[in-house]
């Protein structure tokens, strides 16, 4: 007896498949990897990829909290997990990912200006779990190779 799969589920599969997974994507500038310890990300891909996720006191964290939400980070590349602290800058109305950025991620991953990463919001958890894993996954795309273009030349 053949069985047969309908299409449209095919096409669900397939597409989750196929999909590039990192929602947010940045090539790192000068001030996310210098002692300012921020990461700076665009404000519509937060809004779209991360706020929805959250609930109305954990949205009221970041868009007016003090001190913004801490969130997880897990390092995809190396199975770690770090935190870092979530926040809306009302100057420019970016969102800025801080307190260990620099020491976590930039020292250790060896992060430079010119390197691309790319971080999606994980939401198969909830944060009263202990032994929660929501958060953000995090991963170096692509290094920045300062002679790269000057070898394309030759």
């Amino acid at each position: 007896m053949k069985r047969w799969i309908p299409t449209l589920f095919l096409k669900k599969i397939s597409s989750a498949l196929l999909r590039d997974p990192w929602t947010i994507k940045k090539k790192l500038v000068g001030s996310d990897v210098n002692n300012l310890s921020k990461l700076i990300l665009p404000t519509e891909l937060v809004e779209k990829h991360v706020l929805p996720f959250f609930n109305a006191e954990e949205q009221h964290a970041v868009l007016k909290g003090e001190r913004g939400l801490e969130l997880k980070m897990k390092d995809l590349d190396q199975g770690t997990c770090h935190s870092l602290t979530c926040k809306k800058l009302d100057s420019s109305g970016s969102y800025r990912q801080g307190l260990n950025w620099i020491s976590e991620f930039v020292k250790r991953r060896k992060l430079q200006k010119g390197d691309v990463i790319g971080m999606f919001w994980d939401n198969y958890n909830t944060r009263d779990n202990k032994y929660d894993t929501q958060g953000f996954c995090f991963s170096v795309l692509e290094r920045y190779a300062p002679n790269s273009d000057a070898m394309l030349k030759q």
